[in-house]
């Protein structure tokens, strides 16, 4: 085991092949989709879960990675020598994620005082490869021995920079959220409008509507 671990959850969206090309420590999200659970990365791919949200019936929910979780991931890299251990998580402001890490790492110093291992806690602000992408570069940077301090700093750089621009491909979930009402979604079904939505430090945005 390295001196440094990188260890981030599966809303990251990195392949496995990345995921063992740069050492990735990728903890899952519980998703349920019409009241069955599953586990993301273990019991579906990628290509088998969209299949399954065009035939669900509800949307579906996600649990988020709770504190006993994370202390146990601590302490296991813990007793593996580990010095500084990297967490980067989903948007803190669409999951109680990075919350539940933050109090496993309180109650990892309160459980073990004797620890020298250094954790770690970054809110990517964002979601899917947006973080995905940066994870990988901060994996190579594990791996050309570059220190802690500046694989943080390039990581906090990284996030504060990132903007994303999507458009939804279809307005059933949005609508099934109660985001937009169902007279608007089935107009925009209908006219073909999209909404065109940014990312920016965490915060999501309606910032034009679409036809096409």
């Amino acid at each position: 085991m390295g001196k440094i671990a990188l260890v981030t959850d599966s809303a990251c969206d990195v392949s496995p092949q990345l995921q063992e090309r740069y050492h990735l420590d990728i903890m899952s999200f519980s998703i349920t989709v019409d009241g069955k659970s599953y586990v993301e990365r273990e019991d579906f791919t990628a290509d088998e879960y969209y299949a399954m949200l065009r035939e669900a019936k509800g949307l579906p929910a996600t649990a988020h990675i709770t504190p006993f979780r994370f202390l146990e991931k601590f302490m296991a890299y813990d007793d593996q020598g580990t010095e500084d251990l990297i967490l980067v998580t989903i948007c803190s402001k669409g999951s109680a994620t990075n919350d539940a890490a933050q109090v496993a790492r309180t109650q990892f110093a309160e459980e073990r005082p004797q620890s020298k291992m250094r954790i770690h806690i970054v809110d990517s602000y964002t979601y899917s490869m947006a973080y995905g992408e940066v994870l990988c570069q901060a994996g190579q940077m594990v791996m050309d021995g570059e220190a802690a301090e500046t694989i943080l700093e390039f990581l906090e750089d990284a996030f504060a920079r990132r903007e994303v621009v999507l458009a939804a491909y279809s307005l059933k979930f949005i609508k099934q959220s109660g985001r937009v009402s169902a007279a608007a979604a089935i107009a925009g079904e209908v006219l073909g409008v999209r909404p065109i939505i940014t990312l920016i430090d965490g915060e999501s945005k309606v910032v034009s509507k679409v036809r096409g």
